[in-house]
């Protein structure tokens, strides 16, 4: 059977205010900075339900996803949703040629404009120290959580809204 793998990094759990329902969440120490990452996974609630039978006695043991063995370390709660749909979330290793996109929480009345220029003078300063971690040309651009949501998802929840509607 196939499993959808979800890469993060970092606090992207905490971030979100997503405490592990079972377990762990994934940290900065299962994607240290130029290393591989830990072999470590969290599954979703749905997976471990799925696959596991929601043994509450899975934190610790294994699970081989593609000719490797991962230590599972957490279960998400059930309401949780990040990854389109995906069944495990594995550390991502950060290296020099990562695209993609950061999950971050502003403070209370910091609008994103303002963190957009922050965040941009911060990286322009540091990619000038370590110009080999960088693209060569890189632009901030910070965007609600919902904007991705509304991206990939947004026909879907039209076309379910208008169908309520018409009930």
């Amino acid at each position: 059977e196939d499993v959808v793998a979800f890469f993060g990094i970092g606090e992207t759990f905490p971030t979100l205010g997503v405490p592990a329902l079972l377990g762990r969440d994934l940290g900065p120490s299962d994607s240290p900075d130029g290393q591989e990452p830990q072999p470590v996974v969290m599954l979703h609630y749905r997976f471990w339900e799925r696959h596991f039978n929601g043994d509450p006695t899975i934190i610790g043991k294994a699970l081989e996803l593609n000719h490797k063995n991962y230590t599972i370390v957490g279960v998400t709660p059930a309401n949780f949703s990040w990854g389109w749909g995906a069944d495990v979330y594995l550390p991502q290793e950060i290296g020099n040629d990562q695209g993609g996109g950061v999950v971050a929480k502003l403070q209370p009345g910091v609008t994103l404009a303002a963190a957009d220029a922050e965040l941009q003078l911060l990286l322009d300063r540091v990619s000038k120290e370590r110009p080999h971690s960088f693209p060569e040309r890189f632009k901030v651009d910070i965007r609600p959580l919902t904007f991705e949501v509304r991206r990939n998802m947004g026909g879907t929840l039209y076309l379910l809204l208008a169908a309520v509607g018409m009930l």
